[in-house]
């Protein structure tokens, strides 16, 4: 395995960060040669076969997964870590850095977007109606229903993990998603620890994704027991976005009281907040049924009449194909 030395600093012009946490940053940057912009992720990682080469499987993974439901992957790549790229990328903010001869950096090149759901939702919602919001969670569900589809389960479905741009000239908005288990850039504990990456649908027990910081929130409960877990865990995470999408509330306190609560006691917080939309409420109740088998799929709501979803929103024909040939199959 090939490992470089300086490419991000030389390739690219290194803008403002976009997200970050304790031992990676993900920036805006610009590629000197052609001035296109992108969204470039470093993460650092100790020197372990087994590690690294758990993370160039997720790259080539990502690398197969071409659709626009699905931020674009271009690049990937390893760097030995350096006192440029502590200063010049991660800005002296990783930790363990008083030892980088111990460390690698995995770098992957992706899609540029203009924001995230969870932003976009604070600084939007009171201005969308009831249809843009059901295409919004339309257009997410399809990108999940892909990522079911190859045989990989999510695992950190959330709000912030699904990037959005606005056609400046119509004002559509189209839903990406992002983190498909590559570096979990908010998670807790030693770096030196093992973290799964996305995978086959059924994971191991004790992985450590079930005790990531991501999933606190959203993550189905069979996935803080300890036991294995498949597609469905997404599907209880689809529940909670699925919430928060239509929920009004007041501040970022209010919602993450009602997000704990509603996984307590879902059908006061469903009356609370979303009395007056019983189609809404009936989804979500759906979605977050603790046992996953009773959990309706993706595909389950896209066939069904009661759920005002609308078309396909600009789907490939092979994806159009799959789902056409997947709605016959589960008829029969």
């Amino acid at each position: 395995m090939a490992i470089e030395s300086g490419r991000a600093l030389k390739a690219f012009r290194i803008g403002n960060v976009l997200g970050e946490g304790g031992f990676g940053k993900v920036r805006k940057v610009e590629k000197r040669i052609d001035r296109f912009v992108y969204a470039l992720k470093g993460c650092a990682m100790p020197r372990d076969e087994k590690r690294i080469m758990m993370h160039v499987r997720e790259c080539q993974t990502m690398a197969r997964l071409e659709c626009d439901k699905i931020v674009r992957y271009y690049d990937a790549w390893i760097e030995e870590m350096s006192q440029d790229l502590i200063e010049g990328f991660f800005d002296n903010k990783v930790k363990g850095m008083d030892r980088p001869h111990k460390f690698l950096v995995l770098f992957v090149q992706l899609e540029l977007c203009d924001t995230d759901m969870k932003s976009f939702l604070k600084e939007n919602k009171k201005r969308m109606d009831d249809q843009d919001k059901w295409d919004m969670f339309k257009q997410v569900l399809e990108g999940i229903e892909f990522i079911h589809s190859k045989g990989l389960v999510h695992r950190d479905m959330k709000p912030g993990n699904v990037l959005v741009n606005l056609n400046k000239n119509t004002g559509a908005i189209s839903c990406k998603i992002a983190d498909l288990g590559l570096a979990k850039f908010k998670r807790k504990g030693d770096l030196l620890r093992p973290e799964a990456p996305a995978g086959p649908c059924e994971t191991r027990r004790g992985d450590a994704m079930t005790r990531g910081c991501g999933t606190m929130l959203y993550g189905a409960p069979e996935q803080f027991s300890g036991s294995s877990y498949g597609s469905k865990a997404d599907m209880y995470a689809m529940g909670i976005v699925l919430f928060e999408i239509f929920a009004d509330f007041r501040d970022r306190k209010e919602r993450h009281r009602a997000i704990e609560k509603i996984r307590r006691n879902r059908q006061q917080v469903l009356d609370q907040y979303l009395h007056r939309k019983p189609d809404v409420t009936n989804l979500v109740a759906a979605l977050l049924r603790t046992d996953p088998e009773r959990r309706p799929s993706c595909l389950d709501i896209m066939k069904d009449p009661s759920i005002p979803l609308g078309d396909p929103s600009s789907l490939t024909p092979a994806m159009r194909a799959y789902m056409e040939r997947e709605f016959i199959r589960r008829s029969r």
